[in-house]
């Protein structure tokens, strides 16, 4: 990683340092196949930079002409798992939410992220399709729709109820709802209730402090 700009004392410019980790990304040639494969990659590496760059700044990063040191060191480790991201083929609105994430990071000076940040929230997100992301955006929507006295933020989410309160549901998509709300829950975005009741015909889940990070997030333009 010759051209790789390294972290030091003098800011470091955004845009520049993913352009290098792109660099450094894209394969060399050698037989039909890996020239194929070269040219992907490379049209791939290079779409997915300008989102990166674009997403970041749209968080708050492009307010800064410059990135400072805690900065760039957070950047170059958080850019290169994108990356793997994109090698691995994620879907793009799931790799436009992780670029989200990281220009979230760093634009947030109160709070401390770090690289494994990075890492953790990409395997959560990892290959979920646009149909359990808008199950989790219904879900983030429930709270409006039901009155919880005892405590509003634990509104209790099901198939049946995302069906009754949300008119873009239908009766005969809830086992597909019921399949997305387990895989949701298994990456840590829900969790399940756990309590026991008579007659109860599916698992009732509550939003997890993961899914109201990711909320923040799962629409463009500027963070809230």
């Amino acid at each position: 990683m010759i051209d790789l700009p390294q972290p030091s004392k003098n800011a470091q410019n955004l845009a520049a340092i993913v352009m290098a980790i792109c660099s450094d990304l894209v394969p060399w040639g050698g037989g039909t196949l890996r020239e194929i494969f070269s040219v992907y990659q490379n049209q791939q590496v290079d779409k997915y930079r300008k989102i990166l760059v674009e997403e970041i700044q749209n968080y708050g990063a492009g307010v800064i002409d410059k990135l400072n040191e805690g900065q760039t060191e957070f950047i170059i480790p958080a850019a290169y798992r994108f990356f793997e991201q994109v090698r691995l083929g994620e879907y793009e609105q799931n790799l436009r939410v992780l670029a989200r994430f990281i220009g979230g990071s760093l634009a947030d000076g109160s709070s401390v992220r770090v690289p494994g940040d990075v890492g953790r929230f990409a395997r959560q997100l990892e290959y979920l399709d646009e149909y359990c992301l808008r199950i989790l955006c219904a879900a983030l929507k429930l709270k409006d729709k039901i009155s919880v006295t005892r405590d509003p933020d634990k509104v209790p989410i099901s198939s049946g109820g995302l069906i009754y309160h949300l008119s873009e549901f239908s009766p005969g998509e809830a086992p597909r709802i019921r399949t997305c709300l387990a895989i949701l829950s298994s990456r840590g975005f829900l969790y399940p209730d756990g309590s026991m009741s008579t007659g109860k015909e599916e698992e009732d889940y509550y939003l997890s402090e993961d899914a109201r990070m990711l909320s923040r997030y799962l629409q463009g333009g500027e963070a809230k």
